[in-house]
């Protein structure tokens, strides 16, 4: 007799796929304010100050707490919290370029960031024929 195949996400697999998601969400609408920060409007500097500097940090330290629990559980790779290190490294780094006004390395870095997402949203999926990582 065969065992069936594992198709359900654990929910720790969902909050990674959450999470990633809510990280593109959250660097697209960075890069969508940017142009009002770039003409100066206050509100819009605030915001994406505060979104760059707390809110995408947060996330990725979560997501750092995510992976390692999946692996832990065996159910992703190692070489995914390493990208999710160096994810949060990126986003660090974007919040440094961006207070220091070095827009021709910011701006390349925020597509860093969002290929990691990418990367871990693709990465963090488990093929559903087999039930290893």
């Amino acid at each position: 007799m065969t065992t069936p195949l594992v198709t359900r996400r654990t929910r720790l697999e969902t909050s990674l796929v959450v999470l990633t998601l809510v990280q593109v969400v959250l660097v697209v609408v960075q890069g969508l304010t940017a142009g009002h920060v770039l003409t100066g409007n206050r509100t819009f500097v605030l915001a994406h100050e505060i979104v760059g500097a707390n809110v995408i940090g947060f996330v990725s330290i979560a997501q750092i707490v995510v992976v390692g629990l999946l692996l832990r559980a065996r159910l992703v790779r190692p070489w995914l919290l390493v990208l999710a290190v160096v994810a949060f490294g990126l986003v660090v780094a974007q919040v440094f370029l961006g207070f220091d006004g070095r827009m021709a390395l910011h701006v390349p870095n925020a597509l860093l960031v969002l290929v990691a997402q990418g990367v871990l949203l693709v990465g963090g999926r488990r093929d559903p024929r087999t039930d290893t990582a």
